[in-house]
């Protein structure tokens, strides 16, 4: 598996953050530190509420899925004929995966095109794949269209590849960007894989956070996480070989 690090784009506007902030965010209030003993208490920003990092059971993500293992691998019809790979998926505001963009035909990215099938129209298949239940290549009764921008999401939809790369601040302070997305079985995010950025300082290994729904601005200029750099720093590293 290929980890991203971060771009000189990523590590600019990272810079910037750093500059625009003054330094660390202060530490939460003392009612939010006593909130800590209890697994379901949560961190209330000005317009949502997050749950406490600190006592996040992030051992529940392994019971679902990476977007790493399923983007750019093979889709099958219903006799298990290959009919194309996984370009992209498409999220509603709830986190749920709403559409599945397949790429089917053409030779080397020429001639290709991307059809969008509805998240229930779709069974995953091990780890890595997905079957549509057409017959044969067909997949005209979904749509079919020459490149990704002729398939925009809605407004208040978003696609994956889009959030995939955003840099990401911790309270304000540029820490890294978004390396991988983690999904409920059903399909729901769950959890964003963050890639501390290098040369800042920050331990070299993936962390996973807590996906809020309401937050998220995928027109937003950075991925805003409320938790400190220290709290990132002194949680549990992500470890894709604990999925099943």
């Amino acid at each position: 598996m290929t980890i991203r690090t971060p771009g000189k784009t990523a590590i600019l506007a990272m810079s910037t953050a750093l500059v625009m902030s003054g330094g660390h965010a202060a530490a939460q209030d003392d009612n939010t530190a006593n909130q800590q003993e209890d697994p379901n208490a949560q961190v209330t920003t000005e317009d949502t509420t997050w749950v406490d990092i600190t006592t996040w059971n992030a051992q529940a993500i392994y019971d679902g899925w990476s977007a790493d293992f399923l983007l750019d691998e093979d889709a099958y019809n219903a006799e298990g004929e290959e009919i194309g790979e996984v370009e992209d998926l498409i999220i509603g505001p709830d986190g749920m995966i709403q559409k599945v963009i397949v790429e089917t035909g053409g030779l080397l990215d020429l001639g290709d095109k991307h059809a969008a099938i509805p998240w229930d129209d779709v069974t995953r298949v091990g780890t890595s794949s997905i079957r549509v239940d057409v017959e044969g290549d067909s997949l005209q009764g979904y749509g079919r269209f020459p490149n990704m921008d002729d398939l925009p999401a809605k407004p208040e939809n978003f696609r994956l590849r889009n959030m995939l790369g955003d840099t990401v601040t911790a309270a304000q302070v540029g820490y890294g960007t978004v390396d991988d997305v983690i999904f409920t079985d059903a399909g729901k995010i769950e959890a964003v894989v963050v890639y501390p950025a290098y040369g800042y300082g920050y331990r070299d290994r993936p962390v996973a956070v807590p996906y809020n729904a309401d937050a998220y601005d995928a027109y937003a200029p950075y991925f805003a996480v409320p938790y400190t750099v220290e709290e990132l720093e002194d949680i549990r590293p992500f470890n894709y070989g604990e999925f099943d």
